[in-house]
């Protein structure tokens, strides 16, 4: 079984913000390494990030403002995504999560359950090998 957590992602304001290095697509962060565990507490932001591709069909509200992570499937066929928020975790409102295989079909998707409400999604059906957004 994949178990992968996304603590919180950590946001502040500044005078110059840059955009997360994940901002978009064809830069998304890989986190198979994660793959039954979870990252460190507020590793991630969402902080300048700007809108791309379409957002998750089950999303109640935009702007699409997204960071994109991937991994690629090992031999187990199921992985659950869970974003962590609040308290140490991290300040992100409001967390939405969909997974997507390589050609940008939505396989699952979840929408936000309240300001500072842990989130998870998850799936069964994955192919070893191939690689997951």
């Amino acid at each position: 079984m994949f178990r992968t957590i996304l603590p919180g992602l950590l946001l502040g304001w500044g005078a110059a913000m840059a955009q997360p290095v994940n901002n978009n697509f064809g830069s998304a962060t890989d986190i198979t390494g994660l793959i039954n565990s979870c990252s460190a507490n507020a590793a991630y932001t969402t902080v300048a990030a700007t809108a791309d591709q379409s957002a998750g069909s089950c999303w109640s509200n935009g702007p699409n403002y997204n960071v994109w992570f991937s991994f690629t499937a090992t031999a187990t066929q199921y992985i659950k995504v869970q974003v962590k928020t609040g308290g140490a975790e991290g300040s992100l409102q409001n967390p939405f999560v969909a997974l997507w295989n390589s050609a940008l079909t939505q396989l699952n998707c979840q929408n936000y359950q309240g300001a500072s409400t842990d989130i998870e999604t998850d799936y069964f059906g994955l192919t070893a090998g191939q690689t997951y957004y």
